[in-house]
């Protein structure tokens, strides 16, 4: 009802969430589908040689750069990537071993997935995404059923990458703030031989091109 009173008035964002705040109703939170991604994947492209990407509340892949296909896809797989970043965490064998602390990363991801859980009830995407992981992975079933929840902090991750070796990055994390609840990830070299290896991960994504994630296929 509020949201058709806010069309019917002809609210801009701000004035919609200020009437949302005065009826005392949290705004619904963006997919992330709402806005043109194309405006953001600019920056994201601009931030090349270090990995980037827009991640969406529901943790979708909107968007990311050649050093993130690069450091995330496999280039000898030549499979299209998974769209969902916990999906790809959860059910590709290849992240795993990507990931040199996978348990720790996957269960991490998981309770801030959690945390926000709340945020999507009823919304039957959200729901579907995590009843397929309950079911087709045993660390996403035993981990959510602890009910433990987190918030992001800024992480440093360690890949075995299968062409450059090792390669270890400090996560940082921006709000979006004209798409509520959208992400800038940027991932910074932690060393100097990772900062080195920057420009191999755009070349492998040139070699190897992968399928973009701006349009997530429909669940």
């Amino acid at each position: 009802m509020l949201h058709s009173l806010a069309g019917v008035l002809r609210l801009s964002p701000a004035e919609t969430r200020h009437l949302f705040e005065l009826a005392g109703h949290a705004l619904p939170r963006s997919t992330g589908a709402d806005f043109d991604v194309r405006v953001l994947q600019r920056l994201v492209d601009a931030l090349d040689p270090h990995p980037a990407y827009l991640l969406a509340p529901n943790w979708d892949l909107l968007a990311r750069n050649r050093s993130e296909t690069g450091l995330i896809g496999d280039p000898a797989d030549g499979r299209v990537p998974e769209h969902n970043l916990l999906r790809l965490v959860f059910t590709r064998p290849r992240i795993r071993t990507l990931l040199v602390d996978w348990p720790g990363q996957a269960r991490a991801l998981l309770e801030q997935c959690r945390a926000g859980a709340d945020r999507h009830a009823g919304d039957p995407a959200f729901e579907g995404l995590t009843a397929d992981l309950y079911r087709e992975s045993g660390e996403f079933r035993t981990w959510w059923d602890t009910h433990d929840v987190a918030d992001f902090r800024s992480a440093r991750r360690t890949f075995d990458h299968p062409r450059l070796g090792r390669l270890t990055f400090d996560y940082v994390k921006l709000a979006v703030v004209d798409a509520p609840g959208v992400t800038l990830v940027s991932c910074l070299p932690s060393d100097e031989e990772t900062a080195a290896k920057l420009p191999e991960l755009g070349r492998l994504a040139q070699q190897h091109p992968l399928a973009s994630p701006q349009a997530p296929a429909d669940r």
